[in-house]
C-alpha cells in the first residue's frame, strides 16, 4: 500500500475513488491524466477492499458463537486498552432437574 494512504480514512478513501471515477467518466481527459488516476484508484480500491475485509473480520470474531475470553488477543484494538471481560454463567448442575421454562410468577395470584 502506498504511503499517501497511511493514516487514510475508508470514507475519505471512498470520496477521493469517487471524484476520480467522476472525471474519468467526463471523457475530457488526456490517455496519460487518464491512465494516472487510474493507477490512484487501482490503489484505492485496494485499500478500501482491505479495510472492508479488516471490519469483516472483526465483525466474524465478535459474533462467534464462543464468547471472547479476557486474554484473546483482537490486533485491532491496542495492547494498552483494556479489554472487556466477557463470561457465561454455567448452568447450577443442582437446578438441571427442575423445570426450565418456571418462572417463579405465581399465575394463580
Amino acid at each position: 500500500m502506498s504511503e499517501a494512504l497511511t493514516g487514510l480514512s475508508f470514507e475519505d478513501a471512498v470520496a477521493r475513488l469517487e471524484e476520480i471515477v467522476g472525471a474519468m467518466e467526463t471523457g475530457t481527459l488526456p490517455l496519460d491524466e487518464c491512465l494516472r488516476r487510474f493507477e490512484q484508484a487501482v490503489g484505492l480500491s485496494r485499500f478500501c477492499a482491505a479495510k472492508l475485509e479488516s471490519a469483516e473480520q472483526q465483525i466474524r470474531v465478535l459474533t462467534a458463537d464462543e464468547a471472547l475470553n479476557s486474554g484473546d488477543h483482537l490486533p485491532w484494538i491496542a495492547e494498552t486498552r483494556p479489554q472487556a471481560q466477557v463470561t457465561r454463567q454455567q448452568p447450577d448442575s443442582s437446578d438441571s432437574e427442575e423445570d426450565p421454562f418456571q418462572t417463579g410468577f405465581d399465575w394463580d395470584a
